[in-house]
Formats: structure tokens, C-alpha cells, sequence
């Protein structure tokens, strides 16, 4: 019988190397995983025609079968400039159309803008590397 003779150690090396050349091509799959071509979407949130420091809008798609993976979101800066993200792809929206809801931590603006089902704005996305999206809100 033929033995084989390793000195202490040697084989831990090329056991790794064999794990993780195995492993290199394993990747997760899903349509969540497949990344979306992004435009950049910014603007400006106004109250009675003044910036709204602190907004969080949310862009909600109004296809049917999108799910959260598709919500873009942002928060307005001190000059009530908000740019979206989305939060599994990164800055940016895919194009299409949107429900928008507005809320500030702080209160203050209309309840109609708190949800999808009774929000008034609504937003198409064009397929255009940048969009200036102003949100309005009015009492």
C-alpha cells in the first residue's frame, strides 16, 4: 500500500486555495440582485412656496409587481434640495412612473402627503441621465 507523506501544515494551504477557487464564481441571483440603469433625480420641496428644510420624500413606482426594491428616497437639505437614492442600488431612480410622499420629522406639512393612497403627486421619471423634479405642496 503506498502512503503519502505530508509534513504537518502543507495541506491546510491547498485546502484554502481549493475552497476559494471553488468558490469564486458563487454568486446570489434574483431579479433584486440584477442592478438597475439609475438617472439622477433632484429638486427642490416647497411648502406655501418656501423650501421645506428636512423633507423625506419617497418615490413610490405605480407599476404593477414593483416592489420595495424599487422605492427611491431623500432628504431635502437646509434649502429644501433633495437628490434620491435607492437603498439596494444607490443614488439615482429608474425611470418610470411614481407616487410621491413627503413627510417631515417635525410635522407641519399636509397629512394628505404621509401616504401613497392619498398623495396627489404623482411623477414620471423620464429615461434621461438628470431630472430637476420640484415638489410643490400646497394645503
Amino acid at each position: 500500500m503506498a502512503r503519502c507523506h505530508t509534513r504537518r501544515g502543507q495541506s491546510l494551504p491547498i485546502l484554502l486555495g481549493l475552497l476559494l477557487w471553488g468558490s469564486g464564481g458563487c454568486t446570489r441571483s434574483g431579479p433584486s440582485e440584477i442592478a438597475p440603469d439609475l438617472v439622477t433625480v433632484t429638486g427642490i420641496v416647497t411648502h406655501q412656496g418656501q423650501p421645506v428644510a428636512g423633507a423625506r420624500v419617497g418615490f413610490h413606482p405605480l407599476k404593477s409587481g414593483a416592489d420595495e426594491v424599487d422605492f427611491a428616497h431623500g432628504v431635502a437639505d437646509s434649502h429644501g434640495r433633495y437628490s434620491l437614492a435607492m437603498p439596494e442600488h444607490g443614488p439615482g431612480a429608474i425611470p418610470g412612473e411614481y407616487v410621491v410622499t413627503v413627510t417631515h420629522p417635525e410635522g407641519g406639512l399636509p397629512s394628505r402627503y404621509k401616504s401613497e393612497d392619498s398623495s396627489p403627486l404623482r411623477v414620471t421619471v423620464p429615461d434621461q441621465e438628470t431630472n430637476d423634479v420640484p415638489l410643490e405642496l400646497t394645503d
